[in-house]
C-alpha cells in the first residue's frame, strides 16, 4: 500500500506541477518494470545462469555467468585449459586465474567490487526507482534506433558518471546503453540485439560493446536457466 500511494503521489505531483516529461518519464518505466517482472516480487527473478561465446578481437572465450538476488554474482572466462573466475557474495570481492599447472587468487579492491555489484544489482536504476533516491533519473529526449522508436533515459550516478538507457517505446527493451565519464565524453556503448523471452523474461542473446567506432567484444548467449538452484558457496573466496 505505501509503495502505491508512493507512485501516486509521485505522478500527482508531477501533472501539478506541470511537468509532462515527468509523466512520460514515470509511464516509459512503469511499462519497463511490467516487462521485466515488476522487479523482486515473489514471481519475479531470484537468480539466473547464462552461457555462451565472447569474442574480444581475434581471440573467443567460453563463459558462464550466476547471478543471486540481491548482490552475487561469479563470472567464469575460459580457454582451454585457462580459465579466470570474478565472485562477489555481496560483501568480499575475488579474481581466481588458473592455468595448466598452477593457480592464483586475489582479492579485489573498492573500485573492481563496485563493478561487480552494479553488474550483481538485479534490479538496476530503472527498476523502482522512485523507492531510492541514490540515483538521479531523467527522460532526456526522443530518438531512434534501427528505425526503432525509443526513449533516451539518463541516470546521474553518485559516482559522478552517467548513463543513457535507449528502451523500446513499443517493446520496451534495452536497446542500447552509453556510459559517460565525468567529462561528458562517451566511454562505452553497448547494443543489445535478438531479445527472446525466458520464462516471459526478456534477455538480449547478443551483446556488442564500443568504445568509439571500434568493437572491443561481442557476446553471444548460448543458453539461459530463470531461477536454477544457485547454492552461496559458489559466490564464496575459494580457499588458497
Amino acid at each position: 500500500m505505501f509503495k502505491l500511494l508512493l507512485l501516486l503521489f509521485t505522478l500527482s505531483s508531477a501533472l501539478t506541477l506541470g511537468q509532462p516529461e515527468r509523466y512520460e518519464l514515470w509511464v516509459a518505466l512503469e511499462h519497463f518494470s511490467q516487462t521485466y517482472g515488476g522487479g523482486l516480487d515473489e514471481a519475479g527473478l531470484k537468480s539466473v545462469l547464462v552461457e555462451g561465446q565472447i569474442t574480444q578481437g581475434t581471440d573467443q572465450y567460453d563463459f558462464i555467468l550466476r547471478k543471486r538476488s540481491p548482490y552475487s554474482i561469479r563470472y567464469t572466462q575460459s580457454k582451454g585449459d585457462r580459465s579466470i573466475t570474478f565472485g562477489y557474495n555481496g560483501a568480499i570481492g575475488w579474481q581466481l586465474t588458473t592455468g595448466e599447472e598452477d593457480s592464483q587468487i586475489r582479492i579485489l579492491d573498492k573500485s573492481e567490487i563496485a563493478i561487480l555489484r552494479e553488474e550483481a544489482d538485479f534490479e538496476g536504476p530503472l527498476l523502482r526507482n522512485f523507492e531510492s533516491y541514490s540515483n538521479r533519473i531523467r527522460l532526456v529526449r526522443s530518438d531512434r534506433i534501427n528505425n526503432e522508436p525509443v526513449r533516451v533515459i539518463e541516470i546521474d550516478k553518485i559516482n559522478q558518471q552517467i548513463v543513457h538507457y535507449y528502451i523500446s517505446q513499443q517493446r520496451h527493451f534495452i536497446l542500447m546503453r552509453e556510459q559517460f565519464n565525468s567529462n561528458g565524453e562517451c566511454i562505452l556503448t553497448t547494443y543489445y540485439r535478438d531479445y527472446r523471452l525466458i520464462n516471459n523474461l526478456p534477455f538480449a542473446f547478443e551483446v556488442e560493446n564500443y568504445v568509439g567506432k571500434d568493437k572491443i567484444s561481442s557476446a553471444k548467449i548460448s543458453r539461459v536457466v530463470v531461477n536454477p538452484g544457485i547454492l552461496s558457496f559458489y559466490f564464496e573466496k575459494p580457499n588458497d
